[in-house]
């Protein structure tokens, strides 16, 4: 596992276990070990999201679908765990 994996599952530990706890020294900490902004900004990202949709799915009692482990691969072996490009509705000004 490379540095950066590391110091962005660190980051994602210290913000879904103790999120009352995250400071700057945190982040000083994942960007000495290499992590960009945008990356953690994308950890912060996922650990939301995902923390929303369990949330919302353990309330709701929502079944595992058997197709989700082949969607998830598929998405992930295309696009890693990046977010894709943002769609804009609108034309930019």
């Amino acid at each position: 596992m490379s540095r950066r994996v590391r110091a962005a599952l660190a980051f994602l530990d210290i913000l879904t276990l103790r999120p009352d706890d995250v400071g700057p020294a945190d982040l000083d900490r994942a960007r000495a070990e290499g992590l960009t902004d945008d990356a953690v900004r994308d950890v912060a990202l996922v650990c939301a999201l995902f923390s929303m949709i369990t949330r919302l799915a353990d309330t709701l009692n929502f079944a595992v679908p058997s197709s989700f482990d082949t969607t998830v691969r598929a998405l992930t072996s295309r696009l890693g765990y990046r977010m894709p490009p943002p769609v804009f509705l609108l034309p930019r000004v």
